[in-house]
């Protein structure tokens, strides 16, 4: 490589750190100083420009952050505009800018954790504070602190699918595979629609995210449809066993959905994956009982019905 480009490409670099190390702490403007010192030498590379937008964002958020009073809702402001960043990032190639985004993410989350450590210390333990503290360690990276928090939530939320998901994400992270897997499986269960799928982070799911969504679903049914293909691709293929209790409430589902398919024409695109899951879990019962094959050939034939393509990838 030529010398002065080599050049160009170190001072660029050099540059953006620095900048990265004011998005840590905060100081917004005096990382956009830098940033711009490296869209002057080469207006053309594009994490340049991105980490110019990125620092225009926040900006404008830490001005309205800074007459935010109270600690309760310090943290939730700062939730609620990682939130939409999120959102913002799906405008952009974010495959140079991890660096800039992690920056700016670790200074989110270190202020979102101070003020929920200050009224966690101050004998505020309701489960929503230890929720926000849980997803704060997780998005710093501090995976086995976040389950502590999540998980002590958890024995009261137990049908909570978000946080059923997010406790699934982190297990990811530790290599806790087995779990995650039971964890991810569970949650898109109980409730697609209220995971946000774009906060979990896991290679383990956004693969398999990335794979579904590329068969041209919307985000509605995107998560519909990720616990069907999570079987169909081998993702969600560790089990447990229903209780007798559990199997009462499948097939009482099960039921409703089925009616629901005959009646509710209009809604059958979302009707059908959630029935399709559903039967994939009844046979998963049927097997591991040692049930009769008849009646696993009979919700095979459901299956079928309802949609054969499905039915040859599960069948095969």
């Amino acid at each position: 490589m030529d010398k002065s480009i080599t050049d160009v490409k170190e001072s660029i670099a050099s540059l953006l750190q620095i900048a990265r190390d004011n998005l840590k702490t905060g100081d917004f403007e005096k990382a956009k100083v830098e940033i711009e010192k490296a869209f002057s030498i080469d207006y053309n590379e594009q994490f340049v420009i991105n980490g110019l937008k990125f620092a225009n964002f926040w900006i404008e958020r830490k001005m309205r952050f800074q007459t935010v009073e109270g600690h309760y809702e310090r943290g939730s402001y700062l939730f609620r505009q990682w939130k939409a960043f999120i959102a913002f990032l799906e405008k952009f190639d974010k495959a140079d800018d991890e660096l800039t985004i992690y920056a700016i993410k670790y200074w989110v989350f270190n202020q979102a954790l101070h003020h929920y450590n200050q009224l966690y210390e101050n004998g505020a333990d309701d489960l929503e504070i230890l929720t926000k503290i849980g997803l704060c360690y997780k998005n710093l990276g501090d995976y086995c602190r976040a389950l502590e928090f999540l998980e002590t939530v958890m024995q009261s939320k137990t049908e909570d699918a978000e946080l059923i998901a997010e406790v699934a994400d982190c297990y990811a992270f530790i290599d806790e595979v087995k779990a995650s897997k039971i964890f991810f499986r569970e949650a898109f269960f109980i409730d697609p629609q209220s995971i946000d799928i774009y906060s979990l982070e896991s290679l383990l799911i956004k693969k398999l995210i990335g794979r579904v969504k590329s068969l041209g679903f919307n985000d509605k049914l995107l998560k519909e449809w990720i616990p069907v293909y999570g079987v169909l691709y081998g993702v969600f293929n560790v089990k447990r066993e229903l209780k007798v209790l559990e199997l009462g409430k499948l097939k009482q589902s099960i039921s409703a959905l089925e009616h629901q398919f005959d009646e509710d024409l209009q809604n059958r695109e979302t009707t059908i994956p959630r029935l399709l899951n559903r039967y994939f879990w009844l046979i998963d019962y049927y097997i591991s009982t040692n049930d009769s094959k008849d009646r696993i050939e009979d919700v095979l034939r459901k299956i079928n019905k309802i949609n054969p393509s499905v039915y040859e990838l599960y069948s095969n």
